[in-house]
């Protein structure tokens, strides 16, 4: 049995509950004689277990500040969407307001549209039914969207599966790399014996090229010579035949100086002669080579606008007028003239001028 005096606990009990003074240490119950050594075992156990109750009661502050930090956000967060749905019952609100005012005008219509609601309720059901078939449409959706993203993971595993073969591929790309580099340098050697004999071809390409576009040169040329030869031949019948018809037309026509219409009429008429009449092509054609620029002829519409008539008082039959004319500009354009500036027609060459305007004019002396 072990004696009271090894500091056992019922000894360091009877120290704890003495009073520490100094009075009192030689008082000590004589059966706790050992108390100084048993007291300092009592007072290291309270240290550490006041040391572990610190770091204790420390570890629950640091999680309580934790838990409070972590409830504090989401206390904010709370209270932002607290926030965004007060926000949003206010609009609710408003909106609620804005269709209590629009229900009560509806429902002032409601009693002189009964059968309108009818016609309505049945199209809300039809409506109803699509959504309903839509609903069933959008759950088809999804689970083909689940079946998808399954493919999709699938995918990804077989593409994972691609990346070490595509990686033991480039292995073997390397090794042949090296043969291929092997290769090339025999390629070119090949290459530069190739070159040296597609650049004899070329030459001889070249040789034969040259000789083929001197000959189409020559072709060409020849047919050139053959068109002109015959477009001179069809000139020339075309010159004989004005010729002829100029040397009998030549004696009728004759151009005064630069005035306008009337006064030419007049130096016209003064001299056995009037103003031109026009009435064929051929005669047309042979005053628009003959007399070069614009010049007066015998037509106008002064007696009324829109009647062409010729100084003969015969009506206009056949005219030669470029295209949008004759266009009466300004209302000021009744006298007509040959050989418009605005054309390279010889033949469609008319146009309407002021009758004041200064040009030449054609006289045709009368028949005898």
């Amino acid at each position: 049995m072990r004696s009271r005096d090894d500091g056992s606990p019922e000894c360091e009990y009877v120290n704890w509950e003495k009073p520490r003074n100094t009075r009192n240490v030689d008082k000590q119950d004589p059966q706790c004689s050992g108390g100084d050594t048993a007291w300092s075992r009592c007072s290291r156990l309270m240290a550490v277990c006041a040391a572990l109750l610190c770091v204790l009661l420390l570890s629950i502050a640091i999680l309580q500040s934790i838990k409070l930090n972590n409830m504090t956000e989401e206390r904010d967060r709370l209270q932002i969407s607290y926030d965004n749905m007060t926000g949003e019952r206010d609009r609710l609100q408003i909106s609620y307001d804005n269709m209590t005012g629009e229900r009560d005008r509806l429902q002032i219509s409601y009693d002189n549209m009964t059968g309108e609601r009818d016609r309505l309720q049945i199209s809300y059901d039809n409506m109803t039914g699509e959504r309903d078939r839509l609903q069933i449409s959008y759950d088809n959706m999804t689970g083909e969207r689940d079946r998808l993203q399954i493919s999709y993971d699938n995918m990804t595993g077989e593409r994972d599966r691609l990346q070490i073969s595509y990686d033991n591929m480039t292995g073997e790309r390397d090794r042949l790399q090296i043969s291929y580099d092997n290769m090339t340098g025999e390629r070119d050697r090949l290459q530069i014996s190739y070159d040296n004999m597609t650049g004899e071809r070329d030459r001889l390409q070249i040789s034969y090229d040259n000789m083929t576009g001197e000959r189409d040169r020559l072709q060409f040329s020849y047919d050139n010579m053959t068109s002109e030869r015959d477009q001179l031949h069809a000139e020339r019948d075309k010159l004989q035949k004005m010729l002829n018809y100029g040397f009998q037309q030549c004696l009728r026509y004759f151009i005064t100086k630069r005035m306008d219409w009337n006064k030419t009429r007049q130096e016209c008429r003064s001299k056995g002669a009037d103003l031109v009449i026009i009435n064929s092509r051929e005669e047309q054609e042979f005053l628009s080579l003959t007399v070069p620029g614009e010049a007066w002829i015998g037509l106008s519409d002064s007696a009324e606008e829109g009647k062409w008539m010729w100084v003969d008082n015969t009506n206009m039959t056949t005219g030669f007028w470029w295209q949008g004319e004759p266009n009466n500009y300004e209302q000021k354009e009744d006298c007509a003239a040959t050989g418009s500036k605005f054309t390279q027609d010889k033949i469609t060459a008319w146009a309407d001028y002021p009758c004041e305007m200064e040009l030449r004019a054609i006289c045709e002396m009368k028949a005898e």
